[in-house]
């Protein structure tokens, strides 16, 4: 969500980058429940954070969880909007001190498109955003591997993996799929490898040996432009937290809406970007 009256903390975190002495604060709400409290105090460049966090208790009293104070290792402001800090130096990825917050607000249609359609999928698993693609080459998607992602997004629960074991009954697969793609049928059963003679297209859980073992990036939309042929263009960046980057590698993703809601048309990754993330097919063909 954005955050709301952001304009004093943008205007404290600029003049902290010059080197003023600045303080801000803001809040923020989990979707577990708590209260996140942060107090900012800059001076020259040097970055102190005071933290708490509360939630209700059974009385449904604001009760205070834990509170410390502390300065940052490293921090920065970027041009994007996120707050970036790193409360300690570390070189062991399990136990990555670095804290996100976006300050400045994205665009609404970007962050309702970046909500419903982008962020589901993301790049786990599955190469829909990995590999350039488009109406021409849609075979260049994995679509056994895309299947339960689509799933969720449309029904709003996770795809039963026992009942999902021997394979997706064709309905059911094409049901999913026919939803966010404009695809015929014949285009499907050829590159998602229907098996005619089961009557399902084949499938398999995320283990431990089908993947890429690789700490994943997580995308945002940042820009949303309407094209003359009525389709829109969604400009994404991946952001990896545990190098503290806002954008590893960029996207762009086409899509249209239908009167049933929208459809993915293409994917096109920008040239000689070293950051975008491994992916293999989750079994062998």
């Amino acid at each position: 969500y954005n955050m709301l009256n952001y304009e004093d903390v943008d205007t404290a975190l600029r003049d902290a980058l010059e080197g003023k002495a600045a303080q801000t604060e803001f809040y923020e709400i989990t979707t577990s429940g708590y209260f996140r409290y942060f107090r900012l105090s800059a001076e020259d460049q040097m970055l102190t954070v005071t933290y708490a966090n509360a939630s209700y208790n059974d009385d449904m009293n604001l009760q205070i969880r834990q509170l410390e104070k502390f300065r940052v290792y490293d921090w920065e402001y970027t041009e994007k909007g996120w707050l970036i800090w790193e409360k300690a130096l570390s070189k062991n990825q399990e136990m990555d001190m670095h804290s996100f917050f976006r300050i400045l607000p994205l665009d609404e249609k970007c962050r309702e498109l970046g909500n419903q359609y982008i962020l589901p999928v993301s790049y786990f698993c599955n190469n829909l955003f990995l590999t350039d693609w488009d109406a021409g080459s849609m075979e260049q998607i994995e679509f056994n591997d895309l299947y339960d992602f689509l799933y969720e997004m449309k029904y709003g629960e996770k795809l039963n993996e026992e009942a999902a074991a021997g394979g997706i009954p064709k309905d059911q697969f094409e049901e999913v799929i026919l939803t966010f793609f404009d695809i015929s049928v014949e285009q499907l059963e050829k590159y998602a490898r229907y098996d005619a003679a089961a009557g399902v297209y084949p499938w398999e859980p995320v283990n431990a040996w089908n993947r890429v073992r690789q700490l994943q990036p997580f995308p945002e939309v940042v820009r949303c432009v309407e094209n003359q042929d009525g389709t829109w263009t969604l400009y994404v960046e991946g952001i990896l937290i545990v190098a503290g980057d806002d954008c590893t590698f960029r996207h762009r993703v086409i899509m249209r809406e239908r009167d049933s809601g929208w459809v993915y048309v293409g994917n096109d990754i920008d040239e000689n970007d070293s950051g975008v993330p491994d992916y293999k097919p989750r079994r062998e063909f």
